[in-house]
């Protein structure tokens, strides 16, 4: 958590310009007005290289992290799906076992959050296959891919093997922990979605089911009981996959296949596009 939010205040990070003194001219009252340094467009060009160079370098010692980062996702996402542990020895059983797996599915989490703060520093280039960090990041969508379908059940499904005999595992406590880390795991989509759209438009098919499927196949009292902040993170990747420009069918440089989005919200294949008649009929605008 606190390396998260440092890398958040890095992210955030703003430059503050110090009001100037002296070298003002007086006013006709006989006071001396302040000449504020950034009225100047030579300090005020000088200011802006400088600060963008500045923040460069920051962003991409930052990012050097990138690849630990990713290592640990995967290792603690797998071990709080099947209920192991890192730091388990042999033989680890009951409450030792329910801790241990609790810690995985808080590490995965924490992991997948600080990496949400980290993909907007990255600033590939829109040429993406240029860049060399590109097999990483492709690498890390498609294991967030597979996070959003392992968590996309709710309440969460069977208790994994390895706590079934653990008497404090309760089914609402493994729905709690698979929440937060299925949450945390479609905001750190949703930021690559925005920052890295062209690496993420091969994703689109894959993750939108995990959210669409949910939606309309669960009961209403399942969906009354699902917590708000899942229902607003789910939502909120639909609007912003809508909203994408490059994933719009209109536009000649779109990305993927055609109208693809629309095609998974209104339960067609992939492939086909919204407007097209046949399928199973199903119409927009009804």
């Amino acid at each position: 958590q606190a390396l998260r939010m440092c890398l958040s205040s890095i992210r955030h990070r703003k430059i503050v310009v110090q009001k100037g003194r002296g070298g003002g001219r007086r006013g006709g009252g006989g006071r001396q007005q302040q000449q504020h340094p950034m009225m100047d467009m030579r300090h005020l060009e000088s200011m802006i290289g400088k600060a963008v160079h500045e923040r460069k370098e920051v962003h991409r010692m930052a990012c050097n992290i990138f690849d630990g980062l990713a290592e640990g996702i995967i290792q603690h996402a797998q071990l709080a799906v099947t209920g192991g542990s890192s730091s388990s020895g042999v033989g680890q059983e009951g409450d030792a076992a329910c801790t241990a797996w609790q810690m995985e599915c808080k590490l995965a989490t924490q992991y997948i959050k600080c990496m949400t703060e980290v993909i907007p520093m990255l600033e590939i280039e829109q040429v993406v296959h240029s860049d060399p960090r590109v097999p990483a990041v492709r690498s890390l969508l498609d294991n967030l891919t597979q996070i959003c379908e392992a968590m996309k059940a709710y309440p969460f499904g069977s208790t994994p093997s390895t706590l079934m005999g653990v008497s404090s595992i309760h089914q609402q406590e493994m729905t709690i922990q698979m929440d937060k880390l299925y949450r945390a795991t479609l905001t750190c989509c949703m930021n690559s979605m925005k920052y890295q759209p062209q690496l993420f438009a091969t994703q689109i098919t894959a993750v939108l089911p995990s959210v669409v499927e949910p939606i309309l196949t669960l009961d209403e009292a399942v969906l009354q009981s699902m917590p708000v902040k899942r229902l607003i993170v789910m939502t909120s990747f639909i609007q912003m996959v809508l909203q994408c420009a490059l994933y719009d069918e209109r536009r000649k440089d779109r990305l993927g296949s055609k109208n693809a989005v629309l095609s998974m919200l209104m339960g067609r294949k992939g492939g086909g596009s919204g407007n097209d008649e046949s399928g199973d009929g199903s119409n927009p605008n009804n």
